[in-house]
């Protein structure tokens, strides 16, 4: 096991990170991750515009998160199976026992947050009468214009900060699964070194040898510009390079890629 103390190894400066889940547990994880990030950068955004997208953001996650009564439960075993695995380092030669012990700490915080909260996570938003009428506009192309729903026009009106407290509002019922979420994903990304490659004619692969993966993540130079395809079974994992010209078509590529290959697990 490596040392969960040690920070991990940032991908060189200039490339790009692609990101490939190996099972539907982690797919959803890493979905509440990107939702929940957009919707606080939207929220951060000043422009009622930003706020609209940020609305739009907070109904995806509650149908992705609020739909799903098994996510709680599922990060509550996570975050134990992950303090149990961490407790092992306690007191090992080269594990920081004052890092050890704050990433202990911190876990337990999002477990206790996360058992305080309710069963049915973000369940104000469907009881709310408002949330629920701009929720089913959002569905319908221009649907949200000001002559559909007035109130929303009025509410992109109000100061950025009442509109800001009011997303807050909404989002922080579900920040106890982000924090979760985060936690998790974090130990695993950082659980293993990448190790460094050469794609012969933008095409790569490479024996699992009966390793359990949970992500794979490529890191490659932003030029030339290339899109990273990755797939994998039990036997091998794959990664196939190609370019993306400036009509946003892909085609091969006869060059030799270098790139960062990480196989996590924890």
């Amino acid at each position: 096991m490596s040392d969960p103390t040690t920070p991990a190894v940032a991908a060189p400066p200039g490339w790009m990170t692609f990101e490939f889940p190996c099972n539907e547990r982690i797919r959803s994880l890493l979905r509440i991750e990107s939702l929940f990030r957009r919707c606080q950068e939207f929220n951060q955004n000043t422009s009622a515009f930003g706020h609209q997208a940020a609305l739009w953001s907070v109904f995806e996650l509650f149908d992705l998160v609020g739909g799903r009564g098994d996510i709680k439960s599922e990060l509550l075993q996570e975050l134990d199976r992950q303090r149990a695995r961490l407790n092992q380092f306690s007191g090992k030669p080269g594990v920081s026992q004052e890092a050890l012990d704050e990433l202990l700490a911190r876990i337990q915080a999002i477990f206790n947050s996360l058992s305080a909260s309710n069963t049915r996570l973000g369940q104000h938003i469907p009881e709310h009468e408002w949330l629920q009428l701009l929720k089913g506009r959002f569905g319908i192309p221009g649907g949200i214009c000001e002559f559909d729903i007035p109130s929303l026009h009025v509410w992109l009106h109000r100061p950025v900060e009442v509109r800001q407290g009011m997303l807050n509002n909404w989002i922080n019922s579900l920040q106890p699964v982000y924090d979760g979420v985060e936690i998790v994903l974090k130990l695993l990304r950082e659980g293993t070194r990448p190790e460094s490659y050469l794609a012969t004619r933008g095409y790569f692969e490479l024996s699992m040898d009966g390793r359990q993966i949970q992500i794979i993540r490529v890191a490659v130079p932003k030029q030339p510009e290339v899109v990273a395809e990755i797939s994998a079974n039990k036997y091998v994992v794959s990664v196939r390079f190609r370019q993306l010209e400036a009509s946003m078509h892909l085609k091969g590529t006869e060059q030799e890629i270098p790139f960062q290959l990480t196989l996590c697990n924890f």
